[in-house]
């Protein structure tokens, strides 16, 4: 085994244990003092304010409470839809979208997320745009075992951080098409955006990154 192609495979490894969170899905933390505390407020809030309010139980308890993230985002949907509050209606169709891909109930779940993302484009939020394409990405690729769809997913994400200038998103991204590559037992290509990967990121400042490239050298 050459040099070249050892150095390839140490930089495959610990980027695989360092994104593997990141490629699966969009991860979520159980924060149930936030959610209990947003739940005291709802009594006396209406309107936009109780969507947002709805809207962060439900990211809360996303992954550790599904079903309670799932009806409260419901709730959200219905209120932001009854008074016309399309970023408050977005973000609730990603959290139910999110929530029911935990449940497996993939394809409801990708509706949503596409339900979602029609919002973001026409408010113009291109950090969300690009959360719910990767979202989509991840459940065409991870569940619905659709590589076509999964790559699509991705490339669109890179084009959406690239036009705004989202370097970490265009990093993470390579970073992705490298895995799905990868899983899929094309090594040509998994090598091909590994190096493109590493080039993006080179000019990047990651204390990670810079870790695991001294170490693989």
């Amino acid at each position: 085994m050459n040099n070249i192609y050892f150095r390839h495979i140490c930089l495959l490894i610990l980027f695989l244990f360092a994104y593997l969170p990141l490629i699966s899905q969009v991860n979520f933390t159980l924060d149930l003092k936030t959610a209990d505390s947003l739940e005291q407020l709802l009594p006396n809030a209406d309107g936009k304010e109780k969507v947002d309010i709805l809207n962060g139980i439900s990211f809360s308890l996303i992954r550790h409470n599904s079903d309670k993230s799932d009806s409260t985002a419901s709730l959200a949907i219905k209120l932001a839809d009854d008074i016309g509050y399309k970023e408050g209606l977005a973000k609730a169709y990603f959290s139910k979208g999110t929530s029911d891909y935990i449940k497996g109930d993939f394809i409801e779940s990708i509706t949503l997320l596409y339900d979602a993302l029609v919002l973001y484009e026409e408010i113009a939020d291109t950090n969300m745009i690009i959360e719910t394409y990767y979202q989509i990405g991840a459940i065409s690729f991870f569940s619905l075992t659709d590589l076509e769809e999964g790559l699509r997913c991705i490339q669109k994400c890179i084009d959406y951080a690239k036009a705004s200038g989202l370097t970490h998103w265009v990093s993470q991204m390579y970073s992705s098409y490298q895995y799905c590559y990868s899983m899929a037992g094309d090594n040509e290509n998994a090598l091909k955006y590994l190096d493109m990967y590493t080039q993006y990121a080179k000019n990047m400042s990651v204390e990670r990154l810079e870790e695991a490239m001294v170490i693989a050298a």
